[in-house]
């Protein structure tokens, strides 16, 4: 297997897919983790605490016997048993993380993803709490390569950033659109990194839905702009 399109290959062949409409992952559930994405049902939400989110890259923890503002972050995380926490999005890709000792929720539009919300998660994770290769990931219903339509100026502050991910890797999470228009897959984007930040394959799930173009399972904010309303991924510690 070649370095350059290792990342590439294990995306395609190791990384477990999550059907359009589905509201929780089986294996997940068959394990016992607690958790669910609610989109426009509002069915399964067990009042997760949330974060005031900004979309930036910090990230808080939730203690139970600790006032809860809610704090500006956009992501969270608690090793507090029973605690259960989430994030909202509207398009924007949130992010499940289990870990035996804690569990974290992220919230990564294109700009925290760029930013380096997973950077920061891993960080905080290897620095504090564990082992990213023992994690399990979710990237939950969000938008799609197809939906989401992007300048020149993101795709170059992406493959500039990005340094750290293969060329080849970024121009295959890119399209051309129409004129000087792109069209960005943040799915597989964010994937990827969390695959060179050390996160495994074999323990990633992606959900398949795009949120635009399912008006009878999640909200989105491209597709109904101030009316959409707000997707909630929560999990807990338990």
């Amino acid at each position: 297997m070649s370095s350059r399109t290792r990342y590439l290959e294990a995306f395609t062949q190791h990384v477990q897919r999550v059907p359009e409409g589905g509201t929780v992952i089986s294996e997940w559930q068959d394990r016992g983790i607690a958790h669910g994405f609610v989109g426009v049902k509002e069915d399964g939400c067990m009042g997760p605490k949330l974060a005031k989110q900004v979309h930036g890259t910090q990230i808080v923890q939730y203690e139970p016997n600790q006032p809860w503002g809610p704090p500006e972050a956009d992501g969270v995380w608690t090793n507090a048993e029973h605690g259960i926490i989430g994030i909202q999005t509207a398009d924007c890709l949130p992010i499940l993380i289990f870990h035996e000792k804690f569990v974290m929720a992220l919230h990564a539009g294109w700009r925290g993803l760029l930013d380096g919300m997973l950077v920061q998660a891993s960080r905080l994770i290897r620095q504090d709490l564990g082992r990213v290769e023992d994690c399990l990931v979710a990237f939950g219903p969000s938008i799609s390569l197809q939906a989401f339509e992007v300048g020149p100026e993101l795709v170059d502050a992406f493959t500039n950033r990005f340094t750290f991910i293969e060329p080849l890797e970024i121009s295959q999470c890119i399209q051309p659109g129409k004129g000087d228009r792109y069209h960005l897959d943040l799915k597989k984007l964010a994937v990827l990194q969390s695959l060179h930040l050390g996160f495994r394959a074999e323990h990633t799930w992606l959900h398949e839905a795009c949120t635009k173009f399912s008006p009878n399972l999640w909200h989105s904010y491209r597709r109904d702009g101030l009316a959409a309303g707000r997707n909630i991924s929560w999990i807990a510690k338990s």
